[in-house]
């Protein structure tokens, strides 16, 4: 899956040896000019995630519908960039300024880190979570402004691996 296109997004097909484009129906109302998909998830229902500057969004690729994912009022205005679902019907949410989230869809509890990830030094970024990944062992990765960072599930612990300019 490659993110990114404004309406749509591409995935390989490796039978047929080629990229295919996947086009989103549109949203009435704001988004129907396009979306900006930033992230894409499969759920573990089989639909699609889509975290974009517009919200969050599930895609039926059965149906071919999409609908928005509703979203605490306090969330309603944030951006998201990266989206990974877990082993445990977690979805772990990067977001533009507001760090890290993670929904559990099953008792629909919403958990934001932003203190984890700050590193005490105000010199260096926080806030801004590009891109995620969730391995065998359920750790979260994260693809940060200025390094990366991972939760380590088993211990329920950020790392964080920052660097600054001056860094040598």
């Amino acid at each position: 899956m490659i993110p990114g296109a404004s309406d749509g997004f591409f995935t390989l097909n490796l039978q047929a040896g080629r990229l295919e484009y996947f086009k989103l129906p549109p949203i009435k109302g704001q988004y129907e000019t396009g979306f900006g998909a930033r992230g894409l998830s499969r759920s573990p229902t089989g639909n699609w995630t889509i975290a974009s500057p517009f919200g969050l969004f599930e895609y039926d690729p059965i149906r071919q519908k999409m609908r928005p994912i509703p979203l605490p009022k306090t969330m309603q205005s944030y951006s998201f960039r990266g989206a990974a679902w877990d082993q445990h019907k977690q979805l772990w949410l990067g977001t533009e300024n507001h760090g890290l989230l993670k929904w559990n869809s099953v008792t629909n509890d919403w958990t934001q880190f932003k203190d984890e990830l700050e590193p005490g030094q105000p010199s260096l970024p926080t806030g801004k979570v590009e891109r995620l990944l969730v391995d065998k062992n359920d750790n979260v990765w994260l693809q940060r402004e200025g390094g990366f960072s991972t939760y380590h599930a088993q211990r329920d612990t950020f790392y964080n691996f920052l660097w600054t300019q001056d860094s040598t």
